[in-house]
């Protein structure tokens, strides 16, 4: 299978839909209207992830007729549309947590099943429960970090691409491989019209059926020996560790970790810098020239790869903390 006409498909294809969607959405009113809580000064269409899911759809189609998709890889991929529903009709004008939460556990617990989890083995439950949970965290913590333009693509971009090299470089199965293309492809596509200053916002549309799908590639390919967990929780660092930081320290501050707001670490540094564009630039410098270089490092020494996880983590962690105290008046 040629993987780089793959991911020039998925490029265009999400690209394109994209584009008409931005014009659709401009004229029906499917705006992220700024308010209190916003980073961005001007309504802009929002639920532009369409493009990308349309992107990787294309790279899925055309996997079908190549490698073809797993059983397992099928499974995963039939949540996205709800997902995906639901996230509109959170863009359209907001809906309540419950089912949102509801369906994220339920494609959640698909990924445990299919990853190995069963009622019967104590062990194997343990490890579905942990999966479930970690998966909808997963899936959420890349929602709350979509809060300024190109952040959330550009990692989705390098989440996606990172893993398709080192999956290439493990001798993945075709369709592993293939799927983390045509989510790199749809990535990059959208990026262009969502790079600072954005065009369209991703939206719910696209951040829950994306985040669930990269958690989702991450149980998968872990449980095929394709690739590691300590790996992909290097590639996921940057997004894990400033959502996971940000929500223990809201909760201990006595927040509701459901309400809105502007805590992030991103979001404080894009106002302290006054924009986005630094900021979505540093974030994949780091992705780029630590965590990438950690997490091939991981790949190649598994017996050390825990390790080497938690080195990649630990700089992070007190990175927040400096960036925290340092913008603690803004």
């Amino acid at each position: 299978m040629n993987y780089s006409a793959s991911f020039l498909l998925c490029a265009l294809v999400a690209w394109s839909v994209t584009r008409v969607y931005l014009r659709w959405a401009a004229r029906m009113g499917v705006l992220d209207v700024p308010g209190a809580r916003s980073s961005h000064p001007q309504p802009t269409p929002t639920g532009g992830g369409v493009g990308i899911l349309a992107g990787v759809a294309a790279g899925c189609v055309a996997t079908g007729y190549g490698a073809g998709l797993g059983a397992d890889w099928l499974c995963v991929l039939a949540a996205v549309p709800v997902l995906a529903v639901l996230g509109f009709r959170d863009d359209r004008g907001g809906m309540p947590v419950a089912p949102r939460l509801a369906a994220q556990l339920a494609a959640a617990t698909v990924v445990a099943f299919v990853a190995g989890a069963r009622p019967g083995d104590p062990a194997a439950l343990a490890l579905g429960v942990s999966t479930v949970f970690g998966v909808t965290w997963a899936t959420n913590a890349f929602n709350f970090m979509d809060g300024i333009d190109g952040i959330a693509g550009a990692q989705a971009l390098f989440l996606a691409g990172a893993a398709a090299v080192l999956l290439a470089s493990n001798g993945a199965a075709p369709d592993s491989l293939a799927v983390c293309v045509a989510m790199a492809g749809g990535a990059a596509g959208f990026l262009w019209l969502n790079w600072p200053p954005a065009r369209v916002f991703m939206g719910d549309t696209g951040s829950q059926p994306l985040g669930f799908v990269l958690a989702a590639a991450a149980v998968l390919t872990a449980a095929r020996g394709e690739l590691s967990l300590p790996v992909w929780l290097t590639l996921w660092a940057g997004f894990l560790a400033d959502a996971s930081f940000t929500l223990l320290v809201r909760t201990a501050g006595g927040n509701s970790p459901l309400s809105a707001h502007r805590d992030h670490a991103y979001q404080r540094l894009a106002r302290r810098w006054g924009g986005h564009r630094p900021v979505t630039l540093l974030w994949s410098a780091v992705n780029m020239v630590w965590l990438f270089p950690l997490a091939w490092l991981a790949n190649r020494h598994d017996g050390h790869a825990t390790a080497i996880a938690l080195m990649a983590w630990l700089p992070l962690i007190m990175a927040l903390v400096w960036i925290r105290r340092r913008t603690a008046a803004d």
